[in-house]
């Protein structure tokens, strides 16, 4: 095998290999986002119509989780996104009305607050997309609790 062929070899396998990588991660967020868009137009997840409803359901799943209800800012919002979030020592959920605005949501927001996803500083990077998300929405459509921190 020549010098240019052998290059030829190793150029081909990396590109299979980089071919690979892509449509992994491809199938991966596919499977992620594919999971919430059924979890939101399931019929079986019911919709929060209202402010008072959301922090009802806040209260009981926060309690079930062994959160203190009392430390999260509730917000219900006609027009935004579903997100958790922490400001100064209170937790934030804000809950947006649209497809996602379900009480499977709920869960999936308290999940991140429970395992404190907010309070991290990369959590906009690979931890979020690798380690907080899948989680979340591992509890939020099946009611798993994996890789959750002890407290």
């Amino acid at each position: 095998m020549t010098y240019w062929e052998t290059l030829n070899s190793i150029v081909k396998g990396v590109e299979f290999v980089v071919a690979g990588g892509v449509c992994g991660l491809a199938g991966y967020f596919t499977l992620l986002e594919g999971l919430q868009f059924i979890d939101a137009i399931s019929p079986f997840n019911k919709k929060v119509k209202s402010q008072a409803q959301l922090e009802k359901v806040v209260r009981e799943r926060a309690q079930k989780l062994g959160l203190n209800p009392n430390n999260i800012d509730v917000k219900y919002s006609w027009i935004g996104e579903t997100y958790a979030d922490k400001r100064g020592e209170r937790d934030i959920l804000s809950l947006g009305n649209g497809l996602g605005c379900k009480i499977n949501s709920v869960d999936h927001e308290l999940c991140h607050i429970k395992n404190r996803d907010c309070d991290r500083e990369e959590s906009k990077d690979w931890y979020y997309y690798f380690v907080a998300e899948p989680r979340a929405v591992l509890y939020e459509v099946f009611g798993l609790k994996v890789g959750w921190k002890k407290k």
